[in-house]
């Protein structure tokens, strides 16, 4: 497994998010085992729209495209208020009070 972060030329991490996964194991080999991600984006203009997982400026996680998450809302003490899901996900968006 290869854990894709945003990191400089020279290799050293420059944000402590996680972008991307990337997983040699079949999807078919293990149903609880995370799936790869497909092609990591390193572009610094597209890092946070084009791989798995998008943040916010306060790097709050904001989206999870394997888990068909479009959107999650966080209230102003830090905790989620909802989940949306993307449109073509057959899972419930989910609303905390």
């Amino acid at each position: 497994m290869t854990y894709r972060y945003q990191k400089d030329g020279d290799g050293n991490l420059l944000r402590n998010r996680l972008y991307h996964i990337n997983d040699a194991v079949a999807s078919n080999i293990d149903s609880t085992d995370i799936d790869d991600m497909g092609l990591y984006t390193s572009d610094p203009t597209l890092i946070n729209t084009d791989n798995n997982y998008s943040y916010d400026a306060e790097g709050r996680l904001v989206k999870d495209k394997q888990e068909e998450i479009d959107t999650i809302i966080w209230t102003v003490s830090g905790k989620v208020k909802e989940i949306r899901r993307s449109l073509s996900s057959e899972k419930k968006n989910v609303i905390f009070d």
